[in-house]
């Protein structure tokens, strides 16, 4: 992943910059897929050092643990879980949760889960 963003991207006035499309890279989603977990250890440095956000998808590693105790969902700013009926956790019908340790973060996800059907919010 190091090398990838290495040679993909470029900073400009602090921001991350893909190279090819111009576009601002802001988040790193690692995905976790049959119950084994991406090597989050190694992702978080990443991450710090390039300075995006962590959007764990969870969806298919619930309960799964990282080396030190952690949980799938669980290391990165924002963990997404998923409860459709063909996932490991399936519920009845479309349905999902999102988990944080960041207040601030957690009460914006509760105004997008209320407010994002209605207007495009999720755009800042």
């Amino acid at each position: 992943m190091e090398e990838l963003l290495r040679e993909t991207t470029r900073w400009d006035n602090g921001q991350l910059i893909n190279r090819r499309t111009g576009g601002i890279i802001k988040v790193m989603i690692p995905v976790h897929l049959f119950g084994q977990m991406a090597d989050m250890k190694s992702l978080m440095e990443i991450a710090k050092t390039y300075r995006l956000a962590v959007i764990e998808d969870a969806a298919q590693a619930i309960g799964s643990e990282h080396i030190g105790g952690k949980r799938a969902g669980e290391m990165g700013n924002i963990g997404c879980f998923s409860f459709f009926p063909s996932k490991n956790l399936g519920g009845f019908g479309d349905g999902g949760m999102c988990t944080t340790n960041d207040p601030h973060l957690a009460e914006h996800l509760r105004y997008c889960a209320r407010m994002a059907p209605n207007q495009n919010i999720i755009t800042r």
